[in-house]
């Protein structure tokens, strides 16, 4: 995607120290180590920003030369491209915390400790329709707090908040999941 002609945004690459700053709310919120050396050697963080906004970008390290002579030619042509790349995260300047996007979701399976398996397909599809579930807990005793949801299957299905009821149920409220995108159109 490019932006128009006249509309520069800038580029970065982010170093580990930079990435894992950037990361770090993410790692709190949802348990997990994405700073791990073998994810930070295998992949390469590029940067996008504009005046309200940055987006954080994942390649492979084997992909860099090729991006990098693509926006170098753009730039060249004074097309300025806004995201090249999976994006992973949106930084919210204003609150200094960054968001984990849903193509993010798959790889922070492999980090994260912080999981919730929905037991029924059906509550499933309800999730992704953007509709808080609530399901009686039974096996695992799950905390408060922020997880990756996932289908009884093991796919990936967005990001919610777990609330626990006296009653022993778990209240699973949506923040992004992945029908997120159709209904919001953004």
């Amino acid at each position: 995607m490019q932006t128009r002609k006249d509309l520069m945004l800038n580029y970065n690459i982010l170093d580990r120290n930079k990435i894992c700053h950037v990361l770090n709310n993410i790692n709190v919120k949802y348990n997990c180590n994405l700073c791990e050396e073998n994810f930070l050697k295998e992949n390469i963080f590029l940067e996008f920003s504009g005046n309200n906004f940055s987006q954080v970008f994942i390649f492979k390290v084997g992909e860099f030369n090729k991006l990098m002579e693509v926006l170098n030619g753009l730039k060249a042509l004074r097309y300025f491209p806004y995201s090249a790349g999976m994006p992973i995260v949106v930084v919210h300047e204003r609150e200094n915390e960054a968001e984990p996007l849903i193509p993010f979701g798959y790889i922070m399976l492999k980090y994260c400790n912080n999981i919730f398996t929905i037991p029924d397909s059906k509550l499933g599809e309800k999730f992704t329709y953007g509709k808080e579930i609530v399901i009686v807990n039974k096996g695992k005793k799950y905390l408060p707090g922020y997880y990756l949801v996932v289908s009884p299957e093991g796919y990936f299905l967005g990001y919610a908040r777990l609330n626990i009821t006296r009653q022993n149920e778990v209240v699973v409220i949506p923040i992004r999941d992945i029908g997120w995108y159709l209904r919001k159109g953004r």
